[in-house]
Parts: structure tokens; C-alpha cells; sequence
């Protein structure tokens, strides 16, 4: 039995893009590519080309753009400080014309190559974490992100998992919760949960406790429901 060569295959120009694309891009993305480039000659299919290209040993790029050359270079001198959507952002910047990876697929791959995804331990500069321990006590995760990014606005700064993480790490868990810090306002809670809906309840909060900061509604719903659960 012998195989039909499709004749866009005997051409040294298509050939060469086949070559020079295709671990780069998708077979989608290289029939696209070719289409491009060669809009008068009779392309092959889709199922055609990816058995060319098997036949080739080249299958065509996976990963959303993963084995391209330059996303390669890239995260293979990333800096280690930053996120993987930090470095989606860089990445944007740098390569504006080009698909990038999702943050999973990004993921996967630092593990698979045996790279860290996030820094670990007090990666940081100690100035942002001397800056950290000032301030723990007296603002919220949240808080401490916008600070910090005003503060280092030319460094690389944690994100919130790893703010979090750290905060709890050393003991200190940030601004007390709305409970903690109004003990009228958790009475008043208790006192008129069983008749009023959650959005009403909040409506009287702001009424009996005016300039005061509210809970928020879905921190007023799991007050409300440990509450009812208690009875």
C-alpha cells in the first residue's frame, strides 16, 4: 500500500515553515500560519498534516505555546520572587503578538522541570518584611498588599496567599475581625438575627453604628448562621 504525498509537501518554502514552526506551534496555529503565507496553493488538512508531522517526528506544539522559544528562554530566567501572573504580565509586555500559556499550564511545567513556582521562605528583601512585622497588627491581608505595593513599588512583593502565610506564620494575624473590635455590634447581631434578613440587618447596622466598618454580607451570613446553629 503506498501513501499519496499531498503535493504542498514537495514545496521547499512550505517545508521549511513546517520545519521551522512545528514544534512551535499548534497544528491549527501552522495551518493558519500557512494559509498566511501561501494564500493560492492547495493546503493539506488538518488530519493530513498532523500525520505528516507524526511521520516526521514533530507533533506540533502542546501547551498553549509552552515550547515556544521564547516563553522557554523566558521562564527559564524568570525571577523566582515574582508570581506566575506577574510573570504573565511581563510576559504580555514582552511578547505582545503572541499566545501565551494559561497560569496552570505554566504550572505544570515549572514542576514538571523540577522549578520552583513560588519563592518560599524569606525570599523577599528584608525591608519588605521588616515593613510587614511594623504593620501586621494593624491592618488587614488586603491592607498590607496595597502598602506594601506603594511602599515597593519597584520590587518584586508577595502576594496574598504567601502575606497570609506569613502574617499567621509569625503570629500575627492582622486587624482583629469586626466582631472582635465591636462587641455592641455582635450583641446588636444577636439580639435581632432571628427576625431580620441579612441585607435589613445590615441596613440597621449602618443605621445604629453610623462611620463605624461593617461586616461585610457574606462575613454577616456565616456570623449569623454560627449563630443559629448554636440554638
Amino acid at each position: 500500500m503506498t501513501n499519496k504525498l499531498h503535493p504542498a509537501f514537495r514545496s521547499a518554502d512550505i517545508l521549511h515553515v513546517l520545519k521551522d514552526q512545528g514544534e512551535v506551534l499548534t497544528l491549527d496555529g501552522m495551518l493558519k500560519e500557512l494559509r498566511k503565507r501561501f494564500p493560492d496553493v492547495a493546503l493539506p488538512g488538518r488530519s493530513t498534516l498532523g500525520r505528516y508531522l507524526k511521520a516526521q517526528g514533530r507533533t506540533g506544539a502542546r501547551g498553549r505555546n509552552l515550547r515556544h522559544p521564547d516563553i522557554r528562554r523566558y521562564l527559564e530566567s524568570a525571577d523566582p520572587r515574582k508570581t506566575i501572573n506577574q510573570w504573565l504580565e511581563e510576559m504580555a509586555g514582552l511578547f505582545p503578538g503572541l499566545s501565551l500559556p494559561t497560569k496552570k499550564a505554566i504550572s505544570r511545567y515549572l514542576v514538571k522541570t523540577g522549578q520552583r513556582r513560588k519563592p518560599t521562605g524569606l525570599h523577599f528583601s528584608t525591608e519588605i518584611y521588616d515593613f510587614m512585622d511594623v504593620h501586621a497588627a494593624k491592618v488587614t491581608v488586603d491592607e498590607m498588599l496595597a502598602l506594601l505595593k506603594e511602599q515597593f513599588p519597584h520590587e518584586a512583593c508577595p502576594g496574598r496567599t504567601a502575606v497570609a502565610r506569613y502574617m499567621s506564620k509569625t503570629g500575627r494575624r492582622g486587624k482583629l475581625s469586626w466582631s472582635d473590635r465591636s462587641s455592641e455590634m455582635a450583641l446588636f447581631i444577636q439580639q435581632n438575627q432571628g427576625w431580620a434578613s441579612i441585607d435589613f440587618l445590615r441596613t440597621l447596622l449602618g443605621r445604629t453604628f453610623p462611620g463605624q466598618s461593617l461586616p461585610s454580607r457574606s462575613s454577616l451570613h456565616r456570623n449569623v448562621q454560627n449563630l443559629r446553629s448554636e440554638h
